[in-house]
């Protein structure tokens, strides 16, 4: 009962609680300013790189690569299991650290999603420059980017994945 009245006096509710997931920047990025990046030529933040990705650039030929969106409809049962379980958790241990693991799933979900697709194939210059043939996948930067930024009222952000 004391860890129940403990989480109560803590969370009082789980209004405000948010598990953002996706590459997480100080800039954040639009599908327009995506768009007006690639077409300005200038060198875009990693935002930016997946915002042009998920929604597609169709003036400079790139495709929509929905990895967001897509994991979101393929692992939605998952994660509202996994926020049920957090909830529960939250209100048991009096933190969020079930929340935390509702994170580490979903980056784990959507880094499986952006690597798997399936996904409009690259077109010949682009295989030719990166010598693969493999979408959203060059570096491996924008798959390393990906976190799960967990936001508790009245806690610090935690970024995890």
């Amino acid at each position: 009962m004391d860890r129940l009245r403990a989480a109560i006096a803590r969370y009082g509710s789980l209004d405000g609680v948010i598990v953002d997931v996706g590459v997480q920047s100080v800039d954040g990025a639009t599908p327009k300013e995506a768009r007006e990046a690639v077409a300005s030529g200038r060198q875009p933040t990693l935002a930016e790189v997946a915002a042009a990705n998920e929604f597609g650039v169709p003036t400079q030929g790139v495709p929509a690569r929905p990895f967001l969106r897509e994991s979101g409809k393929q692992y939605r049962a998952r994660w509202v299991g996994l926020f049920r379980t957090a909830v529960k958790r939250t209100v048991e241990r009096a933190d969020e650290s079930g929340f935390r693991v509702l994170g580490v799933a979903t980056v784990s979900d959507v880094k499986a999603k952006l690597t798997s697709g399936p996904w409009e194939p690259n077109a010949p210059l682009t295989v030719e420059r990166k010598g693969s043939d493999r979408p959203l996948i060059d570096t491996g930067q924008l798959r390393n980017s990906i976190r799960a930024a967990v936001r508790v009222p009245g806690s610090p952000s935690v970024l995890v994945g």
